[in-house]
């Protein structure tokens, strides 16, 4: 899953499907702004493990709130804490903090 999630963002698209049962999906926030034309900032979070089971049919969303500004961005980056969120019940999935 490394990598894809990010190409997946990037080239606008906004779902994934996975089969039912049980799925582990590992997640780093990264993110490249610029502080002015000729020279940017690259934050990045430490990996993370979201474990979850998914249901046939079931929707599922990771709640990650975007930041607004760099200053922002560091403050996600150092406390990325995103949920995996089942949309037909509510039900949160914490994760787990593997430090890849």
């Amino acid at each position: 899953m490394k990598g894809l999630l990010s190409h997946i963002v990037y080239e606008g698209k906004r779902e994934l499907v996975f089969s039912a049962g049980s799925h582990t999906v590992v997640l780093r926030y990264y993110d490249m702004w610029d502080i002015d034309d000729d020279d940017h900032e690259k934050i990045y979070s430490n990996y993370i493990t979201l474990r979850f089971d998914a249901k046939a049919g079931g929707y599922y969303k990771i709640s990650v709130k975007a930041p607004k500004d760099r200053q922002s961005a560091w403050k996600l980056a150092n406390h990325f804490n995103p949920d995996i969120i089942d949309v037909s019940t509510g039900k949160t999935f914490s994760y787990r903090n593997d430090n890849r």
